[in-house]
């Protein structure tokens, strides 16, 4: 690409110019940079830096061998983190020469449950994300609901406290008129 300053001044072209070599995508110790992705057909730099903010922040990964290693696909089942990221996680994967012709497929065949009558670990991305999803919602709905008992049992001592002290006091009340 030729970029011209006279045209779009010194400070879009050194910014243009600096995009070239920043790596967009980070893992931990690894990092990428918009030409390494585009190399194995990945152009999802919004996604890649997502990914990046997301393994970085959150999970606090080492590197990206680390994720295929020890990271539960699961554990990726995050908000903001979809199946487009997982697709630059796999490209990331493939420009190390992490997990063979397929990486993300031998990445979840890799984690899927040993037990053969286990349902399938998941049947894509989405699915995985909708299961986490409901699952954390359900928690949300259960500590409701607990915290709902709780209070209404707390209430109802306090209640029977303020009736049974008020009975005692009304009677002392009589018994010295």
């Amino acid at each position: 690409m030729i970029l011209n300053t006279r045209t779009l001044g010194s400070s879009t072209v050194d910014k243009l110019k600096a995009q070239r070599t920043t790596p967009i995508l980070t893992i931990g110790s690894d990092t990428f940079t918009r030409r390494g992705l585009a190399k194995v057909d990945c152009f999802n730099f919004m996604a890649a830096k997502n990914l990046s903010d997301i393994l970085n922040a959150e999970l606090k990964v080492p590197n990206a061998r680390h994720v295929y290693d020890a990271i539960h696909p699961t554990a990726l089942a995050l908000p903001r983190l979809g199946p487009i990221s997982l697709a630059v996680l796999s490209a990331a994967w493939e420009a190390l020469g992490i997990g063979g012709d397929d990486p993300l497929d031998s990445y979840i065949k890799k984690h899927e449950s040993k037990d053969k009558d286990a349902p399938s670990l998941m049947v894509t991305f989405h699915t995985l994300k909708a299961r986490e999803q409901k699952e954390r919602s359900q928690e949300r709905k259960d500590k409701k609901a607990r915290k709902a008992a709780r209070r209404d049992t707390a209430h109802t001592i306090r209640r029977e406290r303020f009736t049974t002290r008020h009975a005692t006091q009304a009677a002392t009340k009589q018994s010295t008129h």
